[in-house]
This record gives C-alpha cells, structure tokens and sequence, in this order.
C-alpha cells in the first residue's frame, strides 16, 4: 500500500532477507502474529522491539533491545 500525507508519500516494501541485512536498526511496532521474528532477527543486526514481540526468542537475544 500507499500512503500519503500532504507532500510526504510513504510505500510498503516487502521484508526480505536482502531487506533486513540492509537496515541498521529494525523497529518491531506493532506484534502481529503473521510475522516471523526469529527470522526476522537472524536476518537483522539490530532489534528495537517496542511490543515484546521477540520475548519467546531464545536465539538472537543480544541483538534485541526492548522497552
């Protein structure tokens, strides 16, 4: 989907290996069951997780941050 508000247009992008490697930081908003997040977090550096989506992950805990 598309979004726009005023000048500002924001895209969706699919999340992909390639995708996830490339980012610094990956932002988990919103905890949604169709997401995988362990493999989300072996394909990511970086973890912000804002929901505690990642809290039954055992692997990958060092690279998740949380509030």
């Amino acid at each position: 989907p598309v979004y726009a508000f005023g000048k500002l247009r924001l895209e969706s992008t699919p999340i992909t290996e390639e995708l996830l490697e490339s980012a610094d930081l990956v932002i988990i908003t919103t905890d949604h069951s169709t997401y995988d997040y362990q493999w989300i977090c072996d394909h990511t550096s970086l973890v912000f997780d804002t929901r505690n989506a990642t809290r039954h992950i055992k692997k990958c805990q060092a690279k998740i941050a949380r509030i």
